[in-house]
This record gives structure tokens, C-alpha cells and sequence, in this order.
């Protein structure tokens, strides 16, 4: 009998032991962090999620949020108006003019959603780069709007009489492709080289 050093914790650990006794951190490496649970007459797989390293566990929570992030953003007033004798007007990325670009970053945070839950429930995504392609893509309408929209709201602005500003859904959408871009660049890093 030899003993390692947990990955999990760094405490000493038989080779023999199953688990660690300290943290419980799965030692076989035969089931790639997959350990069953009972759960009433039946058995469900459960993924202990400790197959990543404590270093990698943020990446697919920033992911998710940033993926709901962009979802929510999508819905969410990506400009505010406010003109006399009519009021307040906003419009959602879904209710402006290139209705697709709103309509992109829709499909494009719940796309980033099901990549999110591959990387958690398989412990790994085999190709980074579709999520990559979308997360840039998002990223860029947003940018492309965040900085559209400060030139009208400033031009409006200039007016006496109306008063213009970005709204909360462009903001939401702008920093969750950022936080997206963030989690798929940290997961790409931690990958060993093939």
C-alpha cells in the first residue's frame, strides 16, 4: 500500500482507498468522477462534479450566468426615450428595428445555455469552438449596439427636449457574452494539449 496526495484536498490517501476519507473526492480514475447514489429502490448516476479541479468549478457557473445573462438581456429594454407629451419609450432587442440581431442574441444565450449544460454533465465539451463562434458573435452585436446607441443617445441628447439613454438589456447582454468569453477561454486552458 502507497500513499498519494489527494487532488482535492492534498491529504495523504491510501492508493487502495475508493474515496478520500478528508474530502470524500472520488479516487478511481476508472469512472471519471461518476459515482452512484441511492436514491430509494433505484440507482441515479450522479456527477460529484469533482472531476474538475477546484480551479475550473466557476467556469460553467460564470458560463450559465452569462448565458441567462444574454437570455434575459435579449428581453430587457436596449434603449430608453424619454420624449415630452408621449413619455418613456423603450425598446427591447427583440421590438427594434434589425429585429434579428435581438432575435440572434436570443438563440445565441440559449444555444450558449445547452453548451453550459454539456460542459457540466459531461465534464468537458469535446469541440470549444462553436461556443466560442457564438459568444463572439453575440459579443459583437452587442458591441456593435452599445456603441450605435451611445452616438443616438448623445445626439438626442443634444436636443432640448428629449433625453435618451442605453438600456438595462444591452448592458445585460454586453456582460454576459464577456463573462461567456471568459468561461470558454478558461476551459480551453485548463484542456491538457492534445
Amino acid at each position: 500500500m502507497a500513499l498519494i496526495r489527494c487532488p482535492e484536498c492534498g491529504k495523504e490517501v491510501s492508493n487502495r482507498a475508493p474515496a478520500c476519507p478528508h474530502c470524500g473526492y472520488p479516487m478511481d480514475a476508472s469512472d471519471s468522477g461518476r459515482t452512484l447514489v441511492a436514491a430509494g429502490k433505484r440507482e441515479l448516476a450522479v456527477d460529484i462534479g469533482r472531476s474538475r479541479g477546484r480551479a475550473q468549478r466557476w467556469v460553467p457557473w460564470l458560463m450559465a450566468a452569462g448565458s441567462g445573462a444574454i437570455v434575459v438581456g435579449s428581453f430587457l429594454p436596449w434603449v430608453e426615450a424619454t420624449i415630452p407629451l408621449i413619455g418613456t419609450v423603450t425598446v427591447s432587442g427583440l421590438d427594434g428595428d434589425p429585429v434579428g440581431d435581438g432575435l440572434f442574441a436570443l438563440v445565441g444565450g440559449l444555444a450558449l445555455v445547452l453548451f453550459t449544460f454539456e460542459i457540466v454533465i459531461n465534464a468537458s465539451l469535446k469541440r470549444l469552438w462553436p461556443p466560442l463562434l457564438v459568444t463572439l458573435g453575440v459579443l459583437g452585436i452587442a458591441a456593435y449596439h452599445f456603441v450605435n446607441l451611445g452616438d443616438a443617445a448623445v445626439d438626442v441628447n443634444s436636443s432640448e427636449f428629449a433625453f435618451a439613454s442605453r438600456g438595462p438589456g444591452i448592458w445585460f447582454v454586453l456582460v454576459g457574452a464577456g463573462a461567456v468569453l471568459i468561461g470558454v477561454l478558461a476551459e480551453a486552458g485548463a484542456r491538457p494539449p492534445a
